[in-house]
C-alpha cells in the first residue's frame, strides 16, 4: 500500500513538473468539477435527500437551483472558503446576504469564530438555509435572521428569480415580472445593534446582496460595532452601483482593497481596516 502511494505521488509530481504548476492545477480543477457534477446528475436520478459539496459541507437537495450546484461543484472557488478557515483570532462573521448558508456554516467549523450571523430575507431561500445548519450540526454556531438589511425598519419587495436563488434583488422591482416579487422584513442599523452581540471581538463580514451594497455599507459603518469591523469581503456589481460613492465610503472608513478576484463589471473585493 505505501509503495503505491508512493508510485502516485511521485507520478503526480512528475505530471506537474512537465506541465507547468498553472495548467497543472487547472486539470486538477476541471477533474473535480466534472466529478462532482456526476455526483450532482446521480444525486438527482436518485432522488438523494442532502448531497455533500466540494466544501465539505452537505446541502438540503435543490437541483432545479443554480446556487445549489455551483455549492455542489465548488464554483465559488475556495480563496474564501480558506481564508475563514485559516483565522486565528476570536471574531465574529456577519454572513449578509447568506443564500443556503455556505459561508456563515463553513465559519461555524472554525473554533475561533464565535459566531455566525445569517441574514436571508427571501423565505424559502432562509428555511433551506436553517435547514442546512442544522444538517451540518451547526446550529449552536449560527444565528438566522430572516430579514434583508436596509435603510428603514419596516418592509420591501424583492426580486425573485426562481431557479437562481444567488440572484435575488432589492434593488431590481421596477422589473415588470410582478409575480416574481416577494415582500421581505428590512432592518437598519438600530435594529442590527439589537440583534447581534459582538463584545470585545473584531467583526468580518461578506456581503452579497446584488446591487444593494452602498445602503448595507453605509447601515454597518453606522451601527455601533463600525470600529470593530476589521475585515470585509463583498460581491460588486458595477453595472447595479455608483462606484465612486463605494469607494468614497471604503475611504472614510478607513478600508482598503487588499484582493480583488474576477474581471469585467462583476467581482469580489476583499478590503482590510487600515490601522
Amino acid at each position: 500500500m505505501k509503495v503505491r502511494l508512493s508510485f502516485t505521488m511521485v507520478t503526480i509530481k512528475i505530471f506537474k513538473k512537465k506541465l507547468g504548476g498553472r495548467m497543472f492545477n487547472f486539470l486538477i480543477e476541471k477533474f473535480y468539477r466534472r466529478k462532482a457534477m456526476i455526483y450532482f446528475f446521480y444525486g438527482k436520478f436518485c432522488g438523494l435527500k442532502n448531497l455533500k459539496s466540494r466544501y465539505g459541507l452537505s446541502f438540503v437537495s435543490n437541483f432545479s437551483d443554480v446556487t445549489f450546484k455551483f455549492y455542489i461543484k465548488g464554483k465559488y472557488g475556495f480563496y474564501y472558503s480558506n481564508l475563514l478557515s485559516n483565522i486565528r483570532e476570536p471574531i465574529i462573521f456577519l454572513d449578509i446576504g447568506a443564500n443556503q448558508g455556505l459561508y456563515g456554516i463553513l465559519a461555524s467549523k472554525n473554533e475561533n469564530i464565535v459566531m455566525s450571523y445569517m441574514f436571508e430575507p427571501v423565505n424559502n431561500t432562509f428555511n433551506l438555509m436553517v435547514n442546512n445548519i442544522n444538517l451540518n450540526n451547526a446550529h449552536k454556531k449560527c444565528m438566522p435572521i430572516n430579514a434583508a438589511i436596509s435603510s428603514l425598519n419596516g418592509e420591501a419587495g424583492i426580486m425573485i428569480h426562481n431557479n437562481h436563488s444567488g440572484m435575488s434583488s432589492l434593488e431590481a422591482i421596477e422589473s415588470k415580472l410582478e409575480k416574481n416579487i416577494e415582500t421581505v422584513k428590512t432592518i437598519d442599523h438600530y435594529e442590527i445593534d439589537k440583534i447581534i452581540d459582538i463584545g470585545d471581538k473584531s467583526v468580518y463580514v461578506k456581503i452579497d446582496v446584488e446591487g444593494h451594497e452602498y445602503i448595507v455599507l453605509e447601515q454597518l459603518f453606522m451601527s455601533s460595532f463600525s470600529e470593530k469591523i476589521k475585515q470585509i469581503f463583498i460581491e460588486i456589481n458595477e453595472l447595479e452601483n455608483d462606484m465612486s460613492k463605494i469607494h468614497e465610503l471604503f475611504k472614510k472608513n478607513k478600508f482598503q482593497v487588499t484582493k480583488k478576484i474576477g474581471t469585467g463589471s462583476r467581482y469580489d473585493l476583499l478590503l482590510d481596516k487600515i490601522i
